[in-house]
């Protein structure tokens, strides 16, 4: 999965390990941005997704458990309306993801990944990331 540090983790980390000033910078800012829709963080992924694109990154993968695509299937979505909310982020995020991106299982990435890191690797382009389901088009 695609993890972020936000802005301010990345400018004032030290705000993350006060215990007094912890709980306003995680209340206003999480240490990290996630790839993992949660109902509320659809700008957060959305950023993730501007930040691939600006900063030419090889893949993105997101995360979520098909017992989250039903009602119930977990407190994160536990009703009709919390899942009609999750598949409207998806719809807007695979939207803006698929302009720039294509989707490839694991395997698929896994074949392509020698031939596409060697070229960043060498540009300085290529940066610690997670292992991936989708690469550049």
């Amino acid at each position: 999965m695609t993890v972020v540090p936000s802005g301010l983790y990345r400018h004032l980390p030290q705000a993350y390990r006060v215990p007094l000033l912890r709980r306003w910078s995680w209340a206003w800012q999480p240490m990290h941005h996630w790839m993992y829709p949660d109902g509320r963080n659809l700008e957060a992924m959305l950023g993730i997704v501007r930040r691939a694109v600006e900063q030419r990154w090889p893949h993105l993968e997101m995360v979520l458990h098909s017992s989250e695509l039903m009602p119930g299937g977990s407190p994160t979505f536990a009703d009709a309306a919390s899942i009609e909310t999750l598949y409207r982020d998806l719809q807007v995020l695979f939207r803006s993801v698929a302009a720039h991106f294509r989707g490839l299982t694991l395997a698929e990435f896994a074949a392509q990944w020698p031939a596409q890191a060697a070229p960043q690797q060498r540009a300085g382009l290529a940066e610690p990331m997670t292992a991936a389901t989708g690469g550049r088009s």
